[in-house]
């Protein structure tokens, strides 16, 4: 089960970051934090550009595998980025 979860998800977030190639969007990193998150992923929960986003090209983790097999982390697109740049 846990296997299935993490391909489908994987799957999911590598379409999304075909999908959102061309898009001038930002990204951001959202999911838990506490005593059994990876150390890669407590880097970018807590950078403070993770609070404003990042575009596809720069992501510190891969869009589709994020932080490792069965992540419980994700991407989210949070805004345009001219919206952001406003």
């Amino acid at each position: 089960r846990v296997l299935v979860n993490d391909s489908f998800a994987r799957l999911s977030n590598a379409t999304m970051g075909e999908v959102f190639k061309e898009a001038d969007v930002l990204f951001q990193y959202i999911g838990v934090l506490d005593d059994v998150t990876r150390p890669e992923c407590v880097a970018v929960l807590s950078d403070p550009q993770n609070a404003i986003g990042y575009k596809l090209e720069e992501l510190p983790l891969p869009i589709d595998t994020r932080g490792g097999w069965n992540c419980r982390h994700d991407w989210v697109v949070v805004e345009s980025g001219e919206v952001a740049q406003a």
